[in-house]
């Protein structure tokens, strides 16, 4: 099966201080692409959430295009200040009037209705500030500005759908569900269902680590792993991180495979790293509404912080290279020789090194998504 994937690259040297703590822009692609949003790359469930927001084709008012995570959504409803409820299977629309030299306030609620559920209004409040309305204090300005001053409702661009990165078959979901189904069944959440497949993961794939041959390359993740416990080839983090990827989406476990690696250069004779490459993996867990990272190859389920909450990848890399305080986090190493999970303090892990060495202040994310 061909599965194409779109790859985003993200380059940290501007990360802001706001990064834990908005959806800000925050991060600069490479390439001058457009500045990504963290909210892009980190969905999470939402009854109500905003997809897009556009400006009308006359330029006199706004489309707010509206998302759900929930099953079986049947419609919105909305009442803008308190007028008339409204229904609408996606999109609202706001005109302003520019011919004024008042600013325009609106509020709209919004909820979501299922066949079995009906949600909480939710309300966003969208301001519209004509030209008129600086000129009259004197100040020149090129647009009038509409902003969203105050929102219940966050902005939710991309899916976690999205970035699971494979559709895995039904043969092969056949065949992982016999294989490793046992391991998701009867846990009391994800995050222990995402270990238990690691840990498998590690265990199997053990003996058969080192250089992969170029054979390797053209197969599904499930080849993958069969070739490599065969003893016919080695795996090294990129199939590893294939694998798992591959076994936790079958299993219904959103996952994902992100490449770790500055490329300054490359020719068909050199390339040249500015940092060391290496390829990682995030589950999103349901019942925590968030991605966690965790990295098979490097014997680790999971970094906490000071509170016992797991992190993604990037609050990791957030504690290590801008704040430079990890005193205070956990990481959760597997012992593969006494198949035994050890929470220890980070600095005083054997891990520690490796996790420094791969996410150090320089490094470039390669996000991977379905296409």
């Amino acid at each position: 099966m061909l599965i194409l994937h779109q790859t985003i690259y993200y380059s940290y040297s501007q990360l802001k201080t706001t990064l834990l703590y908005s959806q800000t822009d925050i991060l600069s692609m490479r390439e001058k692409l457009p500045l990504k949003k963290y909210a892009e790359l980190y969905p999470r469930l939402e009854e109500v959430a905003l997809k897009d927001i556009n400006i009308l084709e006359n330029k006199k008012g706004i489309t707010l295009t509206l998302t759900s995570s929930l099953k079986n959504l049947k419609y919105f409803i909305y009442k803008i200040n308190e007028n008339n409820i409204k229904k609408t299977t996606s999109t609202i629309t706001l005109e302003f009037s520019e011919k004024t030299d008042t600013p325009q306030h609106y509020e709209i609620k919004i909820k979501a209705v299922t066949d079995t559920k009906e949600t909480e209004f939710k309300k966003i409040k969208i301001g519209f500030y004509p030209r008129e309305f600086y000129a009259k204090r004197g100040r020149t300005v090129e647009a009038s500005w509409i902003i969203i001053e105050e929102t219940e409702i966050p902005y939710m661009p991309t899916s976690v759908e999205e970035w699971a990165t494979y559709d895995v078959g039904e043969e092969d979901k056949k065949i992982i569900s016999e294989k490793w189904g046992y391991l998701v069944k009867n846990v009391d959440n994800i995050y222990t269902a995402a270990k238990n497949i690691a840990k498998s993961i590690i265990k199997e794939l053990e003996p058969h680590r080192g250089i992969p041959s170029d054979a390797m390359e053209d197969l599904n993740p499930l080849k993958q792993y069969f070739r490599a416990v065969n003893g016919e080839d080695k795996v090294w983090c990129s199939n590893i991180a294939e694998i798992y990827s591959y076994i936790c989406c079958a299993l219904n476990i959103p996952c994902r495979t992100i490449i770790v690696r500055n490329l300054l250069y490359r020719d068909e004779e050199k390339g040249l790293l500015l940092s060391p490459a290496h390829t990682t993996t995030e589950v999103f867990c349901r019942d925590l509404n968030k991605w966690i990272w965790i990295d098979p190859t490097q014997y680790t389920l999971g970094v906490l912080d000071s509170e016992e909450n797991p992190l993604n990848l990037i609050e990791l890399y957030w504690y290590l290279s801008y704040l430079k305080d990890y005193s205070r986090l956990k990481i959760i190493e597997y012992d593969v020789k006494e198949d035994k999970e050890k929470i220890i303090l980070f600095k005083e892990s054997q891990r520690a090194k490796s996790v420094l060495y791969y996410f150090g202040r320089d490094q470039v994310f390669e996000y991977t998504r379905k296409q």
